[in-house]
């Protein structure tokens, strides 16, 4: 039987970087990473809502990976991107 658990992510800002600094070299990249980026978090929020209600981390991924054409181990490497930063601050951190 697996047992389900949360995936957490740290909310401090990582060292160095600031939020207006993050944000603005957000705001330089040219629009169609802003768009990947969009969709690499839709993707992550997804993941999330499947572990908030009680699904297995990995399986998880797979699910919205199977959903959305991405293999499971590219959403962790997104997951790894964003540990660290708040929520709010997902998108920037993405690129």
């Amino acid at each position: 039987m697996q047992t389900a658990i949360s995936i957490k992510f740290s909310p401090e800002v990582r060292m160095n970087e600031s939020y207006e600094s993050l944000w603005s070299w957000f705001d330089k990249k040219p629009q169609k990473a802003k768009e990947k980026a969009k969709w690499q978090l839709m993707v992550l929020h997804s993941v999330e809502d499947l572990v908030e209600n009680g699904v297995y981390g990995k399986n998880a991924r797979i699910e919205v990976g199977e959903k959305y054409g991405v293999d499971q181990s590219t959403i962790w490497r997104w997951q790894k991107k964003v540990d660290g930063y708040d929520k709010k601050d997902w998108l920037p951190a993405l690129l």
